[in-house]
């Protein structure tokens, strides 16, 4: 695996009081990468009373979600 040195980033930052969210877009021509960086998660709090952190995506409009792999 050759290491990987991006040749464009793209960096977007939602901040508000409440959180802070960054998406970072990089590639190097041939490999592409995102990372998502969080300040102050908010935990979603389940019936029982435990709360756990969950990731994932939503489509347009809620159309569809889901849940990445080992979240919370």
């Amino acid at each position: 695996q050759r290491p990987f040195v991006p040749t464009l980033a793209i960096i977007t930052t939602w901040n508000h009081s409440n959180y802070t969210f960054q998406a970072v877009l990089s590639t190097d021509g041939d490999r592409s990468f995102v990372f998502l960086l969080y300040h102050n998660l908010q935990h979603y709090v389940h019936i029982n009373g435990s709360a756990y952190p969950r990731v994932g995506f939503v489509g347009r409009r809620g159309a569809s979600a889901r849940e990445l792999p080992h979240s919370g």
